[in-house]
């Protein structure tokens, strides 16, 4: 069937940056039979030829708004401030655990005290225990009713600066206020489809590669790392060579595009590339 918008987008986008950077480049390659493998690329430069696969997912079903928005929605109703606020979950969002924090722990007068902290934009990180950090950001007195303000709410994913985690979810804008309601999911499923898809595509005696749209990663790449090092770059998978994690995006404020390259390269692989000459490890 017709693949989704993203999916059709990501080989050109990969095979564009390879031909900026002295690559042939081939789309679709044809490989003379149709019951072998079908790469989405065949890559060559000094007679050297690598076959790549490009993988993207469809993480809509991670977001959980139903569960985040009661979430915000209580947090809301329950504590009263100016300040934005920002839960952060290490597994998935829970509105019951939340409800029982407030009554048993009085998490909101934590939240208040962090006025002893500073002034008008400071950030305070609260630890409730190994599973939920609340950040808060001071902000300005309201001064309005609630429908003089914009009701919004906006998508998407959070990465820690210094864990890397990519928490995913919710900012709800609502009376002035801001409350976010993020969490940390399990992507393991997501990498084992791409495996498992990718593993039909390999063309054996030949080195072949994975890239993948960092767009569409979340969660934490030390788990992402420990089950490339244990289920795909293995023994068993000598034909694949390693995975890129290919990130494009834009920078604020500047019309240019910007990239992060990940690297994972498999050791028992049987043809042995230079991934520092494809120059496809990040340079930052």
């Amino acid at each position: 069937g017709i693949g989704s918008y993203a999916e059709n987008k990501f080989p050109p986008t990969i095979g564009h940056d390879l031909l900026q950077r002295g690559y042939e480049v081939e789309l679709e390659p044809g490989m003379g039979r149709n019951d072998g493998p079908h790469p989405d690329l065949r890559i060559e430069r000094d007679d050297e030829i690598v076959f790549a696969e490009c993988k993207t997912s469809d993480i809509s079903n991670f977001y959980g708004r139903t569960e985040k928005k009661q979430i915000a929605d209580f947090i809301y109703e329950e504590v009263q401030t100016c300040d934005q606020i920002d839960l952060f979950f290490s597994g998935e969002a829970d509105l019951v655990r939340i409800k029982d924090l407030l009554k048993d722990q009085g998490i909101a007068k934590k939240i208040h005290k962090s006025y002893e902290h500073g002034k008008d934009g400071k950030e305070t990180r609260i630890p409730i225990d190994e599973d939920l950090e609340i950040n808060v950001i001071q902000k300005p007195a309201i001064i309005g009713a609630e429908n003089d303000f914009l009701t919004a709410e906006m998508v998407g994913y959070l990465e820690d600066n210094r864990s890397e985690i990519r928490s995913i979810g919710f900012a709800f804008m609502r009376g002035g206020r801001s409350i976010g309601v993020w969490d940390v999911v399990d992507y393991e499923n997501k990498w084992k489809d791409k495996r498992e898809n990718s593993q039909k595509q390999l063309v054996s005696g030949y080195p072949n590669v994975v890239f993948i749209d960092g767009s569409d990663v979340v969660g934490d790449p030390f788990l992402h790392q420990e089950y490339f090092d244990n289920a795909w770059l293995t023994e068993e998978l000598y034909d694949c060579n390693g995975i890129v994690i290919f990130n494009q995006y834009q920078k604020p404020g500047l019309d240019d595009l910007d990239e992060k390259v990940d690297v994972y390269e498999n050791r028992h692989a049987n043809h042995k590339i230079n991934f520092n000459d494809l120059r496809m490890k990040s340079e930052a």
